[in-house]
C-alpha cells in the first residue's frame, strides 16, 4: 500500500481489498481512512489484532467492537478493557 500510485491509495475499492487481504496495512493508510468505519471493520475483521490500530473513536465504540467480535471472537482479546465486560 505505501507503494501505491497516490490514486489508488485514494480509491475505495483498492484500499478496501488491500486491508481485506492484511489487516497489518492500517499502519499505511491516509488518515482519512483510519477513521472510516467500513474500512477499518474490514481490516480488524481480517486480523483480530488490527482492533488495537483502529483510532481511539472507533476502538472504544461499542457497536463498532461488537461488530468486530460478532465476526470473530479472538477480536475480543483486543478490545479495550472498558469493553471486554460487556
Amino acid at each position: 500500500l505505501r507503494r501505491a500510485a497516490p490514486e489508488l491509495r485514494r480509491d475505495r475499492g483498492f484500499v478496501r481489498e488491500a486491508v481485506r487481504r492484511n489487516g497489518a496495512t492500517l499502519q499505511c493508510l491516509d488518515e482519512e481512512w483510519q477513521q472510516d468505519r467500513e474500512i477499518m471493520l474490514v481490516a480488524v475483521q481480517g486480523n483480530p489484532r488490527a482492533l488495537r490500530m483502529v483510532g481511539d473513536d472507533l476502538g472504544n465504540d461499542r457497536s463498532f467492537v461488537l461488530a468486530a467480535v460478532t465476526a470473530c471472537g479472538s477480536t475480543l482479546a483486543h478490545a479495550v478493557e472498558a469493553l471486554r465486560g460487556d
